[in-house]
C-alpha cells in the first residue's frame, strides 16, 4: 500500500530535481530555450511547458476539474516566466499532498479526458505524475548536457542523502 509519507517524499524529490534542472537553464538564450538540441524531442521550453502543464492539469483533475487543453509554449516567453508558474503549481501540489489522509489516497478519482471518463485511484495519479516528471526531466537533462549545462546527476537516492 502507498502512504501518504511515500507520496509527500516523492514529491519533495520532483520538486528539488525539478529546480535542479531549472537552475541548470539559467542564463540560456531565448533562441536556446527553443533549439531542439536532441534528435525528435521537443525543445526545452516546449519540455518545460509540458511537464509543467501536465502537473498543473492533473492537480485540477484531482481537484474535480477537468481542463480541456494543455498551457501553451507562448504563454512562457521567458524561463523566468516558467519558473514563477512551476513554483506557484509547485506549491499548490505540495499543499494538496499535504492535506491528504491514508484514506485519501485509496479514493477514486473520476476525470475526463477528450470526451472520455476516467477513472483512476488518487495515489495512483500521483505517482503517475511524479514518473512522467521524471521522464522529460531525463529528456531535459540530456538537452542541457548537450547544451554544455547538465543539471548533475538527479538520482533519488542522493536527495534522500541531501547531497543536492
Amino acid at each position: 500500500m502507498v502512504t501518504v509519507e511515500y507520496l509527500r517524499t516523492l514529491f519533495a524529490y520532483h520538486s528539488k530535481a525539478n529546480q535542479q534542472v531549472l537552475q541548470a537553464a539559467e542564463g540560456l538564450s531565448d533562441a536556446e530555450l527553443d533549439q531542439h538540441p536532441i534528435a525528435a524531442h521537443s525543445s526545452l521550453r516546449e519540455t518545460c511547458v509540458h511537464s509543467l502543464s501536465a502537473e498543473w492539469m492533473w492537480r485540477n483533475r484531482l481537484s474535480g476539474v477537468s481542463p480541456t487543453a494543455m498551457l501553451e509554449p507562448a504563454e512562457f516567453p521567458t524561463l523566468e516566466s516558467i519558473r514563477v508558474r512551476w513554483e506557484a503549481e509547485t506549491l499548490a501540489l505540495q499543499q494538496f499532498i499535504d492535506g491528504l489522509s491514508a484514506a485519501d489516497v485509496e479514493q477514486p478519482i473520476s476525470y475526463i479526458r477528450r470526451g472520455t471518463t476516467y477513472t483512476t485511484l488518487l495515489w495512483q495519479i500521483l505517482v503517475h505524475i511524479a514518473h512522467h516528471g521524471t521522464q522529460h526531466r531525463s529528456e531535459l537533462a540530456a538537452m542541457l548536457t548537450v547544451l554544455g549545462r547538465s543539471p548533475g546527476e538527479l538520482d533519488f537516492i542522493r536527495y534522500l542523502r541531501g547531497e543536492w
